[in-house]
């Protein structure tokens, strides 16, 4: 009887080691992967960190696409303080953590940081125009194209042969005999 008992409930512990495994080996375990973009960007201490957040997305193998997730932990300036790391973190439903840090340029001085930033914004307008011009002379091309072969000549059309005469139809008699009275009235 103790044997049973004993024997009983150590096949109990082995379904529930057993089934635990199971659950342990389903279970996601791994967190989004993030992904920051490779531009230079500057950040001013003490501003707004939302154009940190600008193209930076989180993707998870069950969940998809947790881009709204992502959030900045720190962001931890170089000792020369022209510099920083920021750390960003993202999550998945199961609460899994993945972080990833970038670096970027670091400023305590607000003028300076503008001016950079200015120019930054400058020359990101002078290459969408440059993209734009572009574009334009691309659309001008294609409708230069599109419109040479109508522009060329056409082959004067060849005449129609003429057509052979065949048989006439003879007049009805009332007509003839009409067509006679009238000759006759008019030699009068």
């Amino acid at each position: 009887m103790k044997k049973g008992l004993v024997a009983m409930l150590f096949l109990a512990c082995a379904a529930l080691l057993a089934g635990n495994v199971v659950v342990y080996i389903g279970e996601d375990r791994n967190g989004p992967e993030i992904s920051v973009p490779q531009e230079e960007i500057t950040y001013v201490a003490g501003t707004d960190t939302s154009a940190l957040l600008n193209g930076v997305t989180a993707q998870d193998d069950r969940d998809g696409d947790v881009t709204d997730t992502v959030t900045i932990e720190s962001i931890i300036p170089n000792a020369d303080q022209t510099g920083a790391s920021v750390v960003y973190v993202a999550k998945d439903s199961k609460n899994n953590v993945t972080k990833e840090t970038r670096t970027i340029v670091y400023s305590t001085d607000v003028d300076q940081a503008a001016a950079q930033a200015a120019a930054e914004q400058a020359a990101q307008e002078e290459a969408g125009a440059k993209a734009a011009r572009q574009a334009e002379e691309q659309r001008q091309a294609e409708e230069a194209a599109a419109q040479a072969p109508s522009e060329k000549e056409a082959p004067a059309p060849e005449p129609a042969p003429e057509k052979e005469a065949g048989p006439v139809a003879e007049p009805a008699p009332e007509v003839k005999a009409e067509e006679k009275k009238e000759q006759k009235k008019a030699k009068e």
